[in-house]
């Protein structure tokens, strides 16, 4: 998973920029998340000495992408870990808003995708429209709920939230690089036409031209407050 994600970030200019402008993003995962004593490296390691536990829970985002890698073995390497496809039969799985990043399962990915959505007690899914979908592809029901990001109190993300270190300016512009009818540069000629201050951050490196900070997860949340 690592090797990956450095290799996708060298490719488009993203570790350039992370080195540049850290976003300290393991540095938050270290003090605010808890963690198994053993990592795990790969998914034969899951296999061998899968976590003791009631239960098992993916998600979310497009953790279930499959179709986001170009060989058909990888590809169904990689689901057996993001589709809990280890450990006890007696252990419940449950898939709390993953996305598929597609519209429609290929007739030809079912055989291998099927049995292993077998082994989920519940599935749910982010977008509505791919509720009809994953109840088609693994024959149960299947809920559309709200991304867990969202399931967050306000006054658990205003506790972490950094207002002070990056000055607040009258706009925020943070572009994720997905279609849209103006794009990044276009928002910025106008706001700078307009003579607004602004602070501008990207989540997607193309857009990374126009970026003037680069804000941890608590400046971030800070920015948007």
């Amino acid at each position: 998973m690592k090797l990956g994600e450095t290799l996708v970030k060298l490719v488009n200019g993203g570790a350039r920029y992370e080195r540049a402008d850290p976003k300290h993003f393991d540095r938050f995962s270290s003090e605010r998340l808890a963690f198994t004593p053993t990592r795990y490296r790969s998914v034969n390691h899951w296999k061998k000495h899968p976590p003791q536990a009631d239960a098992y829970l993916c998600g979310s985002d497009q953790v279930w992408h499959y179709r986001s890698f170009a060989f058909i073995w990888l590809i169904k390497r990689y689901t057996d870990a993001v589709m809990l496809n280890f450990g006890s039969n007696d252990c419940l799985r449950i898939a709390y808003a993953p996305s598929f990043g597609v519209t429609k399962i290929q007739e030809k990915d079912l055989s291998w995708l099927k049995p292993k959505l077998d082994r989920f007690t519940c599935l749910s899914t982010r977008e509505r429209s791919s509720v009809e979908m994953l109840e088609s592809a693994s024959q149960k029901p299947v809920e559309w709920v709200p991304d867990p990001t969202l399931l967050c109190p306000l006054s658990c993300l205003e506790a972490i939230a950094d207002t002070h270190t990056i000055a607040p300016k009258e706009y925020f512009v943070y572009a994720l690089g997905n279609v849209s009818v103006m794009k990044g540069r276009d928002i910025i000629d106008v706001l700078r036409t307009a003579g607004k201050s602004f602070n501008y951050t990207s989540s997607q490196f193309e857009n990374d031209y126009e970026a003037n900070c680069a804000p941890t997860i608590e400046q971030w949340l800070g920015l948007v407050k």
